[in-house]
């Protein structure tokens, strides 16, 4: 497999660092340094026509127009088709030795493994905000993406199957590279394997001619150009692994699909989790997750959205918590902090619960117990909305093996440890500031 990759991207014009190796396992290939690399090292250098675009395709020339909720959903979508095509093609295809280091199989992403322990978890919640469905996607198949390829004159049929494999290796392996060839498989990219930890970045610059794709000045340019100085040669646009830290021989190389992924988003988008992962979170989508039920909740609201940043600051001063970039996010983090945001809406719900206390939230800081009982209510709604939540740690671990070991039950197992360290952070302060419910 890594022999024949190799053959393909050295006639393809794709340059591979003589100190990268390949090796290949049951997960499929896998990157590592052969001999000591350095920091800013350019290790791969990939001709931007080497990429599977939906501009370098060969269906490119036939006009394709799916119609997607989102615009995520479309540029996915596709993608896949225009991959799906490729693969259809078989040796006929100019992709065809690139395509022959993919996964045989569809990737196991979440949406293709219906399950009951992703109830109530963040996977339930991500698969809602960038998955589509299986029913979806046989319904696409059918409908947009069958008539397209009947004409076609493909070596290979085009199945729900192939298109469901398609798909998942666009979800788990693309990446978005220019304005022009908006999302993209790109070779030899793709094989670099996930780490919060990593080792290579990709670069790519993204401001190119929407039209042809040139980097540099073209016909396209609104202004007077130089004819002399336009560029007909879009191989010099070009995508790099560089190495952001200096690597040591006989190392696996790692990249980031994204930062701080938790294993929530890495089964949906990408089809497996990390044994230990510092970016795993228990969230609230919306403020209306929290408590839908509660009385005062539509009274909380108003409060949360109606709080100036100073009142903020000076309610959380002296708190642990967590302070994200998006002020607004609910969550709780790997060591069982909340979020700023979440503290000051279960502040508010408190506050809003108890209409003759007064309306000044950094009292809250000096009263944990009234925030404590709102936090036992939030706790005992998420244990509800998730399957089996009302069995302990302990005898979900004595489940069978077969249920304990998918990556569903572990995030799920994951979210209640965290969810018991806060709440029994908050139960010692309901029981030493002397409050009961």
């Amino acid at each position: 497999m890594s022999g024949e990759l190799l053959a393909w991207l050295r006639t393809a014009g794709v340059k591979v660092d003589d100190r990268l190796a390949l090796r290949s396992d049951e997960t499929g290939l896998t990157v590592f340094a052969s001999h000591a690399i350095a920091l800013h090292d350019i290790l791969v250098t990939i001709p931007k026509s080497c990429v599977l675009s939906r501009r370098t395709s060969s269906l490119s020339s036939t006009p394709v127009k799916l119609e997607q909720s989102s615009e995520s959903h479309q540029a996915a979508v596709t993608l896949a088709l225009h991959l799906l095509h490729e693969q259809c093609m078989a040796e006929q295809s100019r992709f065809h030795g690139y395509l022959q280091s993919m996964p045989k199989d569809a990737v196991p992403l979440a949406t293709f493994e219906p399950n009951e322990w992703s109830q109530g978890t963040d996977v339930e919640h991500h698969l809602h905000e960038r998955s589509l469905s299986l029913e979806q996607l046989d319904t696409l198949f059918r409908d947009q993406i069958l008539p397209i390829l009947r004409d076609a004159s493909l070596t290979i049929r085009p199945t729900c199957k192939l298109f469901r494999r398609a798909y998942s290796l666009v979800a788990s392996r693309a990446f978005h590279i220019d304005q022009y060839h908006g999302l993209a498989m790109v070779p030899m990219a793709d094989v670099f394997n996930h780490s919060a930890e990593s080792q290579v970045v990709m670069q790519s610059d993204h401001i190119v001619c929407l039209q042809c794709g040139a980097l540099f000045e073209c016909e396209h340019d609104e202004l007077p150009t130089d004819p002399d100085v336009i560029s007909q040669d879009h191989a010099t646009d070009t995508v790099d692994m560089i190495a952001t830290s200096p690597i040591a021989a006989g190392q696996e190389i790692f990249n980031s699909y994204a930062p701080r992924l938790s294993n929530a988003q890495l089964y949906v988008g990408y089809g497996f989790t990390l044994d230990i992962n510092p970016h795993d979170r228990v969230t609230w989508p919306t403020p209306r997750n929290l408590l839908p039920d509660e009385a005062s909740s539509s009274r909380a609201l108003a409060l949360w959205r109606s709080v100036q940043t100073a009142e903020i600051q000076s309610a959380v001063a002296g708190l642990d918590l967590v302070h994200d970039e998006d002020t607004s996010a609910l969550f709780l983090d790997s060591d069982a902090r909340m979020s700023a945001s979440l503290w000051l809406l279960l502040a508010c719900h408190a506050q809003t619960a108890d209409q003759t206390s007064s309306q000044d939230l950094s009292l809250l800081s000096r009263e944990p117990g009234r925030l404590a009982s709102i936090c036992d209510k939030v706790y005992q709604a998420r244990l509800a909305s998730m399957h089996n939540g009302g069995l302990s740690v302990e005898q979900l671990l004595a489940l069978p093996e077969a249920q304990i070991t998918h990556h569903a039950f572990q995030i799920a197992l994951n979210e209640r440890l965290l969810l018991q360290a806060w709440h029994a952070e908050w139960g010692t302060q309901r029981h030493t500031d002397g409050c009961t419910e």
